[in-house]
């Protein structure tokens, strides 16, 4: 376990949860840096005239915090630490990953409708032409008093386009500790982008497992019909 990933990946944590609130359309995470540039740089002024070890101290510690979180927000609150792939562990071919994992990265809900989430309940799935897909389903609807003004419910897609897909093993940082997972460049099937995301697991073996399936898979497959015609 590296210190330095366990201290981005609590941060990454705190920080993930505070953006989802608002004080006046400002996100709270972006609101605390603010408050600890104000008060750092207030601090170190205040020492530049008094001379007071303490103030010092304080100053850069309220910098640090703010540079932190700033870092974390840059890094869209996510921490990915690479390992080297073990052929050893790549998993027998044809095995299959029928657990839950954590995603990290774009879903679609409509073909029109995509945002990113951040360690959301998913699973591995199949679509009708053989393709692998990521799908979790999420209720990301608008409420304003608790009256939904925007309405997305329902099952969210990331599916890789066939024979673009990139994996490299490592571990995801969403807290203190890490856990294995495995990151994932690819071409989006739907519109053509290139998206990375990031399957979290709860062991080595389960990620040995999706990733002999996605290896399985993502090879040349029949022409995909839109998931999300009725």
């Amino acid at each position: 376990m590296n210190p330095l990933y366990s201290l981005l990946g609590t941060v990454a944590l705190v920080s993930g949860k505070m953006s989802r609130f608002s004080i006046n359309f400002i996100p709270s995470n972006w609101g605390l840096m603010g408050a600890c540039a104000l008060f750092g740089f207030g601090s170190l002024s205040t020492y530049s005239r008094d001379h007071d070890v303490s103030t010092l101290l304080l100053g850069l510690f309220l910098l640090l915090v703010g540079l932190l979180f700033l870092l974390s927000s840059l890094l869209q609150h996510t921490v990915f630490q690479p390992q080297p792939n073990s052929s050893a562990t790549f998993g027998a071919p044809g095995e299959r990953f029928d657990g839950s994992l954590l995603f990290t990265g774009k879903l679609r809900l409509q073909e029109k409708t995509a945002r990113r989430f951040l360690a959301v309940p998913a699973q591995l799935v199949t679509l009708e032409n053989g393709s692998p897909a990521f799908a979790s389903n999420i209720d990301a609807s608008s409420r304003m008093y608790g009256v939904v003004t925007s309405a997305r419910r329902g099952m969210w897609l990331s599916i890789p386009r066939p024979g673009s897909l990139q994996m490299e093993d490592g571990l995801f940082y969403h807290g203190f500790k890490g856990v294995p997972a495995l990151r994932l460049r690819f071409t989006d099937e739907l519109d053509a982008s290139q998206n990375t995301v990031i399957a979290a697991f709860d062991s080595p073996t389960a990620r040995d497992a999706a990733r002999a399936q996605l290896s399985g898979q993502s090879g040349a497959q029949a022409p995909l019909s839109s998931p999300f015609s009725s």
